[in-house]
């Protein structure tokens, strides 16, 4: 299965909406990473593998894996990160006032709930990711 993350970037955070075979299943943010000139987002874009993952930390969630990422990446919510820089993707249920993410949390276990039934089935999920143009932000009512 195929995902498709479509991103518009800001200096501040950017901001994504995940889909699968266009239907739409998440907002995303994500955080501007210094380790990426210009520091626009926390992964490049291309394609990726996502995996089913535990750690005590977090407990379970999804990784992103590729040749090309210097660190391990994430799906992980809002709560978690404190709104510290990380290499993570922020799932989030809709953008409030002023552009504040909520229910992260929900969006969350939403996405791993959806990808873990698809990973339990022996299917491959694939994550493409990429950068909108102004014209492509009109037409899907990007937040």
């Amino acid at each position: 299965m195929r995902l498709l993350l479509l991103r518009r970037y800001r200096p501040d955070v950017t901001r994504g909406v995940l889909s699968c075979r266009g239907k739409h299943w998440v907002w995303t943010a994500e955080m501007p990473h210094p380790d990426y000139a210009p520091p626009l987002a926390c992964i490049p874009e291309g394609c990726y593998a996502i995996k089913g993952n535990y750690s005590e930390k977090w407990g379970w969630h999804l990784n992103i894996v590729g040749n090309n990422l210097p660190k391990p990446v994430s799906f992980l919510p809002l709560v978690h990160l404190n709104g510290q820089p990380s290499c993570h993707i922020m799932p989030v249920s809709f953008f409030g006032e002023n552009g504040k993410a909520m229910f992260s949390r929900l969006a969350n276990l939403k996405l791993t709930d959806k990808i873990y039934n698809i990973l339990a089935e022996g299917e491959e999920v694939r994550l493409e990711i990429v950068g909108i143009s102004v014209n492509l932000k009109r037409s899907l009512c990007f937040p």
